[in-house]
């Protein structure tokens, strides 16, 4: 009998997983300073004054952090798509590690005349049933299914987990080796709907390792990415490595990795989307294999990232503030792709004559700026200005760049 404890191990164990796609139609990888004029982008603040603001600072070293902010994930896990007919025949799955657990789901089956909220989700009679379900050890037994199961979990009994309608899940008794396994059913099932078969081996002592040097990217800038099979936490040879980047709505993009001499493979190129007309969360999937011993190595993995348009940019821009009657002010040259409302931030120091910056306030200013080039002006206030000593002087630093009609930060 499944346990609560059962069904919560394998409801946390598969929480990741994603549909790896296997089409493309739209041009990803090419390198631009600015979103095309042409595109037209979401925008939702069209104010139109021009509002100023600064304010004391009490930092006594402040310094303006990077943005980059590497992000890692590790697989055990894989997945893949098979037919009706392919189950009925028998389909193939490759462990490295005892007891692994394995799902099966039927998928939708999408009609491209119909809007995604109104595709039709698979019925429960859709379910691979365990009980006819056959399974062909790694030595070459053939056993009815449940036998070889340490435990399995109907579609009735995962009806309230997370996962898709009809699914059903097993762990393979660890009394079975590691190795090539195959699954074949006697049930009668459409021989075209679409199940999607999927392998945790968290036993296994291989893992698949990817790191994204930067989670937060813009059009044109550059994309870094690692992917390397690690046993035992020493890093492997990957023979087969394939990736594909993912848009909020589903498109699929491949992408070209290269093979590095410690066995890794990198993906290293300037982003540019032109059909992302606002700012959202996309992914990187990757696929990849490799013989390991008398097992095949197989392993899935996929890391989410923002991707921004680059509306606008900062163009040379003065480091020293000029005396006015409010106080004083900076001018800071941005050139634009899109009219919108823009914001420009930065930090007024003081600046001791042996180089050590002190900073003292802070300025903003948020204007409305057609396509083009303008210069937006920082006012630092009058009565935040303390009396300058000796070989001290005022300067002007850590620039940063909003784009507030679009609610993105391009700097």
């Amino acid at each position: 009998m499944i346990t609560k404890k059962i069904i919560k191990s394998i409801i946390f164990s598969g929480l990741s997983f994603f549909m790896v796609a296997a089409h493309a139609n739209d041009a990803l990888l090419k390198s631009t300073e600015l979103t095309s004029p042409q595109q037209a982008l979401f925008s939702i603040n069209n104010h139109r004054e021009t509002v100023q603001f600064s304010r004391a600072m009490t930092d006594t070293d402040f310094s303006k952090k990077s943005q980059t902010q590497p992000v890692k994930t590790e697989s055990q896990e894989y997945w893949f798509r098979v037919s009706g007919n392919d189950l009925k025949q028998g389909v193939t799955l490759d462990t490295s590690g005892v007891e692994a657990l394995i799902r099966i789901s039927p998928k939708s089956m999408h009609d491209p005349r119909l809007p995604v909220a109104k595709q039709s989700a698979p019925s429960t009679n859709l379910a691979i049933d365990l009980e006819q379900l056959e399974i062909t050890t790694p030595s070459g037994k053939v056993t009815k299914g449940i036998e070889a199961m340490s435990f399995h979990a109907n579609s009735k009994q995962l009806e309230t987990t997370p996962f898709e309608k009809g699914t059903s899940a097993f762990k393979i008794d660890k009394a079975y080796a590691t190795g090539r396994y195959q699954l074949k059913t006697s049930q009668s099932i459409p021989d075209k709907q679409e199940y999607l078969i999927y392998v945790l081996d968290k036993n296994s002592p291989y893992k698949l390792n990817m790191t994204l040097d930067n989670q937060q990217l813009f059009s044109g800038q550059n994309m870094s990415a690692k992917i390397e099979l690690k046993k035992s936490g020493i890093t492997t040879n990957l023979e087969s490595v394939s990736g594909n980047i993912v848009s909020p709505g589903g498109k699929v993009y491949p992408i070209n990795l290269t093979a590095s001499k410690s066995g890794a493979f990198k993906f290293e190129e300037p982003l540019d989307m032109p059909f992302a007309n606002r700012a959202g969360l996309w992914e990187m999937r990757v696929v990849s294999e490799t013989q390991g011993g008398s097992s095949t190595i197989k392993r899935n993995s996929k890391l989410a990232f923002a991707f921004q348009p680059k509306t606008a940019r900062v163009n040379k821009k003065s480091k020293q503030a000029s005396p006015s009657k409010a106080g004083l002010t900076n001018a800071v040259n941005i050139s634009v792709s899109h009219a919108g409302r823009y914001e420009v931030t930065g930090v007024l120091y003081i600046v001791d004559r042996d180089g050590t910056a002190k900073s003292i306030a802070e300025a903003r200013t948020a204007k409305w700026i057609e396509q083009g080039s303008d210069k937006v002006e920082l006012l630092f206030q009058k009565s935040l200005l303390p009396a300058l000593k000796r070989g001290q002087k005022f300067k002007v630093g850590n620039i940063g760049l909003n784009d507030q009609s679009r609610m993105s930060r391009l700097q």
